[in-house]
């Protein structure tokens, strides 16, 4: 079946699945989660190209107890019997040979053959039915790489925009939620993030899983493989409702609920693996954790939170990643235990139009996001950024801007603006493993809608102009506190009618308060404020 037309929108050539853990230090804790599209923080952001084919069925199946497919995880039965005969037709929880619940003969310490993959492939895609009550109606091609390999090639792709007004947008969204500055390039940090915690995508455009790998000689994990088959299914048959030029807010919401789907079939397939399922797992002993998914962490974290492994992932850039992947579950979750499966299936339908509705799924259908317009009153020689798709705005929505309140538990000065004990899910000194992160964080609670328009001189400097809707003036003026506590975090310097921070994110900021709208300016002096949005020094 070809990829729907509905969801074809979504990061291009190639979907992120599944995010390897990073750990984030937290007292005596570490944690923070993975990138198999982000990891959990609350984990830590943690080749061969062979088509799937049926095999022979092993001779031998074990008896196991399940997880309940419609509504909580408690035992599915009855028991298996061995050996358990194939099936006259393609049926549920079982493909290629195999039944789900199956044992197989495998090798993984030297990586797998031919019929190996085969094998192990044809198993997941039968216990993904059996978690996910699906049924594939084709294979799966699934290729190992190494990490260095996904580096030089594919890493990266899709989502950074080619052209020079992405770059220098994306280079302004990002310094306007203060996580990247002038002292280090957008694009590449946030591929190199993407580089080291990435653990696995499904390839829309070739219809392939492709899994990254990080032992010396590239493996399997067969719960990163898990997640990738789910959206290969979901990108094969669902229909997602997809409203029409949808913001970049909405694109979030969208996406964290084809994350957040597949993240719970991954967890509920660990589950089964850590008991009665033999499972297909990287060696520790290798470089790669064993349980590399929703429960541990890949190294240890320096003094200040970030990983300490010499990985290049950012931090900020990894907690917006990870969005989708924490309130996303959550929502997936939710919405499974109050109906079961065909619920989830349901909201596809009637998606949440916005991260505010991911993060407080009772908004959903009544509490629409609000048009944000950014009138263009900049004087010469400033210039609006247009993107390559037309655009001339970016939605920044509830999780970016909670995230750029929680990234200042991370970011390379002492205090934090919202300590990790806000957002950080801790019980018995252990993030939570199936939902680590929080990010109702008060600031960005009560947003009803935004939009940031980037400009740029003709000699290389930029500025924007980023207004913010409120649910009421109340809520307006606390983010507008917190905006301005986040200046002081930076260093910054209140002149009255304006900021001067210095260092990366050097230059002018105006912050004011009309109703429940804040209008944040930023300019490289106080006379481009003016020059960039009227009066912008005048409150």
């Amino acid at each position: 079946m070809g990829v729907p037309q509905a969801v074809s929108f979504l990061d291009g050539a190639t979907y992120p699945g599944r995010m390897r853990a990073f750990p984030i230090a937290l007292a005596v804790v570490v944690l923070l989660a993975g990138c198999s599209a982000p990891a959990s923080p609350g984990e830590e952001p943690a080749s061969a190209d062979q088509p799937i084919t049926g095999t022979t069925p092993p001779t031998e199946a074990v008896s196991t107890t399940g997880t309940s497919r419609d509504g909580g995880d408690g035992t599915e039965g009855p028991t298996v019997e061995t050996p358990r005969p194939d099936p006259d037709e393609d049926v549920e929880g079982w493909e290629g040979g195999y039944w789900y619940n199956e044992s197989l003969s495998v090798t993984v310490e030297d990586g797998l053959n031919e019929s190996e993959l085969d094998a192990v492939v044809a198993r997941a895609m039968a216990r993904v039915e059996h978690l996910r009550a699906v049924e594939f109606r084709e294979d799966v091609e699934v290729r190992v790489i190494s990490r260095a390999a996904y580096r030089d090639g594919t890493g990266g792709r899709g989502g950074d925009g080619d052209g020079a007004g992405d770059r220098t947008f994306e280079a302004v969204r990002y310094r306007a939620l203060f996580l990247v500055g002038d002292g280090a390039n957008a694009t590449e940090r946030q591929r190199d993030t993407r580089n080291e915690s990435v653990l696995g995508y499904y390839d829309v455009n070739e219809d392939r899983i492709v899994v990254v790998s990080d032992a010396t000689s590239p493996t399997l994990d067969e719960v990163t493989l898990a997640q990738e088959l789910t959206h290969a299914y979901q990108f094969r048959n669902l229909r997602l409702r997809v409203p029409r030029d949808p913001t970049d807010d909405e694109v979030r919401a969208l996406v964290a609920l084809i994350e957040g789907d597949a993240n719970l079939v991954d967890r509920l397939y660990e589950r089964q693996c850590e008991g009665p399922w033999e499972c297909v797992r990287p060696s520790t002993d290798d470089g790669d954790a064993a349980g590399d998914g929703n429960d541990g962490a890949d190294g240890a974290d320096g003094a200040d939170g970030t990983p300490s492994n010499g990985s290049a992932v950012h931090m900020g850039l990894y907690l917006l990643q990870f969005f989708p992947y924490a309130e996303g579950e959550e929502l997936v979750r939710e919405t499974r235990a109050r109906g079961g499966w065909s619920a989830v299936m349901a909201r596809y339908e009637d998606p949440p139009r916005s991260s505010e509705q991911v993060i407080h799924p009772e908004k959903i259908g009544r509490d629409e996001p609000e048009d944000v317009a950014v009138p263009d009153l900049a004087e010469d020689p400033w210039r609006r950024v247009r993107r390559s798709d037309g655009g001339s705005t970016a939605t920044i929505g509830e999780a970016g801007i909670a995230t750029m309140f929680m990234y200042t538990a991370y970011d390379d000065r002492p205090g934090a603006v919202v300590p990790r004990s806000r957002f950080l899910n801790v019980e018995d000194g252990r993030v939570n493993a199936t939902d680590p992160l929080d990010y109702a964080i008060n600031y960005s609670a009560g947003w009803a809608g935004d939009a940031l328009a980037a400009y740029e001189r003709p000699n290389g400097s930029t500025g924007y102009v980023w207004r913010t809707e409120w649910d009421d003036g109340r809520e307006a003026r606390e983010f507008a506190d917190g905006y301005r506590a986040l200046l002081s975090h930076r260093g910054g310097a209140d002149r009255g009618s304006h900021w001067r921070l210095d260092g990366d994110f050097a230059g002018a900021y105006a912050v004011s308060v009309e109703g429940s709208t804040v209008t944040i300016v930023h300019a490289p002096s106080a006379a481009a404020l003016d020059e960039l949005w009227p009066d912008a020094t005048a409150s």
